[in-house]
């Protein structure tokens, strides 16, 4: 975390892009298609009052508020880490459980991770395969 202070008595918080670069280079994109990423981030930044500007977060203050503030831009920036768990290997894999777990809750029979080969070139491959 920066702080530069200004002239007129503010100061400015920024992180410098750490938090967001940390995700991406974790396997977490928040470009493209990550609509509902970019929406919890904006929400998780919008809930402290931070801003995010060009991949940074930062925020003004001034002195008499600054351990406040800073706390505020530190609880984001561990809000923003947690989105780790956002990554798709692990969305995916918790998505998975939870239909495996419904489906022996509702008592269906199924078969997880089904291959079938039909000839030497046709192969299918399954997920779930209900039985």
């Amino acid at each position: 975390m920066y702080d530069e202070f200004h002239k007129n008595g503010s100061i400015t918080l920024t992180d410098d892009g750490w938090a967001i670069d940390n995700l991406e280079s974790q396997g977490l994109s928040l470009s493209g298609n990550a609509k509902t990423r970019r929406k919890i981030l904006q929400d998780i930044v919008d809930s402290l009052g931070v801003e995010c500007h060009d991949g940074g977060l930062f925020v003004m203050t001034d002195v008499e508020h600054l351990p406040e503030v800073k706390q505020r831009l530190l609880q984001v920036i561990m809000k923003i880490n947690d989105m780790i768990v956002l990554r798709d290997d692990k969305v995916k894999n918790m998505f998975f459980e939870d239909v495996e777990e419904f489906l022996k809750s509702k008592e269906i029979l199924f078969e997880k991770n089904f291959h079938l080969l039909v000839k030497a070139e046709l192969s299918f491959n399954s997920i779930f395969l209900f039985l």
